[in-house]
C-alpha cells in the first residue's frame, strides 16, 4: 500500500510538472538567462586602455567583439598594436610598468588599413610576463550556438 502511495505521488508530481512547463516562466525564475555583451566601436590610442580594461574585467566570461582597431604609430607611447597572421595584439599602458595586452586569435579581417575583429570569445588570462605585463587571450566561441540559445540574451554596447 505504501509503495502504491509513493508511486501515485511521483506520478502526480510528474503530471503537475508537465502542466507547469506550459505556464510562462516567472520573472524571478528567468535568472537562468545569461547576458553576453557585444562591444562595438573603434579601438585607438585614446580608448585602448578602456578596451583592455573591459576585456580584463570579463576574464572567464564570454563577450562579443565587433571592433575596428587603428594601428599604432611610432609616436604612440601607451598604445601598441601588431598583427601576425590570424593573431592581433592590442597593448595599452606604460610599456615599462604593467601594461595590459589582449591577444585576439580569430575572427580577424582588414578594412581600409585597419584591423577588425568580429566574433564571440571566451576571455582567458595569459598570466604576467615582461615588465609586469598582464596578458589576456581569446578563445573563439561558436556564434550560432549563442544566438540560437534561448537562455542567452545578446546586448550591444559601444566602447
Amino acid at each position: 500500500m505504501r509503495r502504491f502511495g509513493l508511486a501515485a505521488a511521483i506520478a502526480l508530481s510528474v503530471i503537475s510538472a508537465g502542466a507547469d512547463a506550459r505556464k510562462p516562466v516567472p520573472k524571478r525564475a528567468a535568472s537562468g538567462i545569461k547576458t553576453v555583451i557585444v562591444y562595438t566601436g573603434v579601438v585607438s590610442a585614446t580608448n585602448a586602455e578602456r578596451f583592455t580594461d573591459l576585456v580584463a574585467a570579463n576574464t572567464d566570461k564570454i563577450i562579443g567583439l565587433k571592433i575596428t582597431v587603428e594601428r599604432s604609430r611610432d609616436t604612440d607611447k601607451r598604445y601598441f598594436t601588431s598583427r601576425d597572421g590570424n593573431q592581433l595584439n592590442i597593448t595599452s599602458g606604460d610599456p615599462m610598468n604593467a601594461p595590459v595586452e589582449v591577444l585576439i586569435n580569430s575572427g580577424l579581417g582588414t578594412t581600409m588599413d585597419m584591423d577588425t575583429a568580429d566574433g564571440f570569445y571566451l576571455i582567458k588570462s595569459g598570466g604576467m610576463h615582461a615588465a609586469g605585463a598582464l596578458s589576456f587571450g581569446t578563445e573563439a566561441v561558436n556564434e550560432s550556438q549563442l544566438r540560437l540559445n534561448p537562455r542567452v540574451r545578446i546586448v550591444t554596447k559601444a566602447l
